[in-house]
């Protein structure tokens, strides 16, 4: 099964408080801030297949499109919710210095308000996992991808460029023993 991966602010997805004056289809208003953030009535989201290590790879290539090492939020949902709210999906490769992930990007193309309410509706009802990566762990993902060279030290921003330089002289890595 194929799932759809969006970087999100966790914030905005948590439920502080009592939600009850919701209606049993509705949802509180900040998710819809992670799916209305268009560019020119498109949403950039990216592919993942299941259980090929697809997912950590697209979410470490992300992070190395930023300006420096920070948590990094996503959601995992169905593709069937794209459909379901009657989206089109666009093939257009994605810009991250990790050109191997590049080819699972697609923009969610003619976005209107119902369509995006109908997408943000059906991931916060029935999204599959919303996942917070501390600092820490994103570090330590674009370190290895630096060491295996899937990511370019000089494909960096500078902040994360040092930020990661720091990671790499704090966290070395460690030879492998014989089996």
């Amino acid at each position: 099964m194929t799932h759809v991966l969006r970087i999100v602010r966790q914030a905005r997805w948590d439920s502080p408080g009592n939600l009850d004056w919701l209606a049993e289809d509705d949802i509180p208003a900040p998710p819809l801030l992670d799916f209305a953030n268009t560019c020119d009535h498109c949403l950039s989201v990216w592919l993942v297949g299941e259980g090929n290590g697809e997912e950590d790879r697209i979410v470490t290539a992300l992070a190395a499109t930023r300006d420096k090492l920070d948590v990094l939020d996503n959601v995992l949902f169905a593709r069937e919710h794209l459909d379901a709210a009657g989206t089109e999906l666009r093939d257009v490769g994605g810009d991250t210095p990790d050109k191997g992930v590049n080819r699972h990007h697609r923009d969610l193309a003619q976005l209107s308000a119902i369509k995006v309410l109908a997408i943000t509706k059906k991931v916060w009802h029935e999204c599959e996992e919303l996942t917070r990566l501390p600092k820490r762990h994103v570090g330590q993902l674009i370190a290895d991808a630096v060491r295996n060279e899937r990511i370019r030290m000089e494909h960096l921003r500078p902040k994360l460029r040092e930020d990661i330089r720091r990671y790499l002289e704090d966290h070395p890595k460690e030879p492998r023993r014989p089996s």
